[in-house]
């Protein structure tokens, strides 16, 4: 997928957002500096702008269709999941929502790299509840800085496709749903692993990442076929290039990228 009319005229799906990609942000910054999150003031208005779009999609869905509970994926690794999911629950909760940030990458976690007020701990993470059960409110974070609730995981987990297939994660999802005003699941690639695709039948709705030149058409438009146990919202245009501007002027960012955001 090359430009915006690829996404309108060869997906299986409508463009529910485009994510430019932001220039400058250098390796020898601080980690806290090199988040691409529209808190840092260093992204730019673009970046934080056009989530900011997508929150207000995201509101006019909930208020229209009733969905609340949206799951973010990609069918490749690297193609930004991660950051979008983080940037959608941003905005929500900066426009007064009260908003959960789920991590169900089980395989891959990275949804705590993006919160340093946030202390992480392996005894609160959220595979251990689905494992062993619990009082739910204890595997849920508050970041005070961005105001999103967060429920992660600090260590791998090998049996994700039992735990998400659990009667405990179904309900988990319901009683989220009852108490936020969203939830936003980061999921593994669909591409990679069946989970995205268990998880597409406990939430309301999915949204898939597309970076960029990575993914094929063919591949793209299968697996949006395969998340159909839910309504599928659109396609994230993701790290898109402006015109004249190419990734040898990423000054580090793609490899950063790459690295960083999943």
């Amino acid at each position: 997928v090359k430009n915006v009319s690829d996404v309108e005229s060869e997906l299986d799906s409508k463009l529910f957002g485009t994510v430019y990609r932001v220039k400058g942000i250098s390796h020898k910054l601080p980690d806290a500096k090199r988040r691409l999150m529209v808190t840092n003031p260093l992204v730019g208005f673009d970046f934080a702008n056009s989530f900011r779009k997508m929150a207000i999609k995201l509101e006019s869905l909930r208020r229209t269709k009733g969905t609340s509970v949206f799951m973010i994926t990609s069918v490749a690794e690297n193609e930004g999941k991660t950051s979008s999911a983080v940037n959608m629950a941003v905005s929500l909760a900066q426009n007064g929502h009260h908003v959960l940030l789920l991590d169900c990458d089980f395989k891959n976690p990275s949804v705590h790299y993006f919160f340093d007020g946030v202390e992480h701990s392996e005894s609160t993470d959220f595979h251990s509840f689905l494992e062993s059960g619990g009082d739910l409110r204890q595997f849920i974070k508050h970041d005070a800085v961005t105001g999103v609730y967060i429920a992660d995981n600090m260590k791998f987990c090998g049996n994700s496709v039992e735990k998400l297939s659990s009667t405990r994660f179904a309900e988990a999802v319901r009683n989220f749903k009852e108490v936020f005003d969203f939830v936003i699941i980061d999921t593994p690639p669909c591409g990679i692993t069946v989970d995205a695709e268990i998880i597409s039948g406990t939430v309301d709705a999915a949204l898939m990442v597309v970076r960029q030149d990575v993914v094929t058409v063919t591949d793209i438009n299968d697996h949006i076929q395969n998340l159909d146990k839910c309504y599928f919202a659109g396609c994230i245009f993701n790290d898109v290039a402006a015109l004249g501007f190419t990734s040898e002027d990423s000054d580090g960012y793609s490899n950063y990228y790459s690295h960083q955001i999943g």
